[in-house]
Order: C-alpha cells, then structure tokens, then sequence
C-alpha cells in the first residue's frame, strides 16, 4: 500500500487474484481499482486471451485511470456515460468526464442534448 497526502492521488492498492478451477475459459480478466484520499473509486477492467500480454494491458488500464484522477474526474471511463442523464436531470453545473470522454460518452451526451434540446455537455 501507498499513501500520499494529496487529494488527487490514489491512496491504497489492493491485489486479489481468483481463480476457477470449473471455468472452461482459457482466458485471463482483471479489474483495477484506484480509491482516491477525497472518496472517488476509479476503475478499470481488461479480458485477455490467455496468451497475450497482460503486463502490456494492466498498464494500458492503469494509464485510463491515473488520466482519471488527474483530471480531477468523479466518474471513471466505465461510469461516466451511465451518470450523464443524472447530472442533466438534475441540472448539475459542473461535471468531470473521464479523460479522454469514451465513444459511449460521447454518444450519451449526444443523445441527452438531444432530448432536452439543450447543449448541455459539450466535448
């Protein structure tokens, strides 16, 4: 485990590796997880055919969720299109997507302004 003092760095690791001896999969998945000093959970997740290389993809998914924390974002990559219609409901002033906005989030965005005729997120 880690620790730091700032508020926008991530303040603990935790491994858990689980393995299936029924599974009929040869393949390989892993979630990351990132919780930050000020409550913000961040993640990421990966599944992998068993000979590719994980190091290369457990890095690729670590580098989403620092741009995450950077950012300042509230939300990571995976929850961020799925609280767009939240925040438009409830006309929330100020909304930190994920870094970069996902396709998923994007379109979401799209669709939401869209509905309410209004250009309320804007990428």
């Amino acid at each position: 485990a880690s620790s730091s003092s700032s508020s926008s760095t991530a303040c603990c690791f935790e491994e858990s590796l689980l393995h299936d001896e029924k599974s009929k999969s040869p393949g390989l998945g892993f979630v990351l997880v990132a919780k930050t000093w000020d409550g913000r959970i961040l993640g990421g997740s990966c599944i992998l055919e068993p000979k590719h290389d994980w190091k290369h993809a457990a890095e690729k998914e670590l580098s989403h969720i620092s741009q995450s924390i950077q950012s300042g974002a509230r939300f990571d990559q995976h929850m961020s299109d799925q609280v767009l219609l939240l925040v438009a409901l409830f006309k929330r002033k100020h909304f930190t997507c994920a870094s970069p906005a996902t396709l998923h989030t994007k379109t979401a965005a799209t669709l939401i302004n869209r509905m309410l005729g209004k250009d309320i997120f804007r990428f």
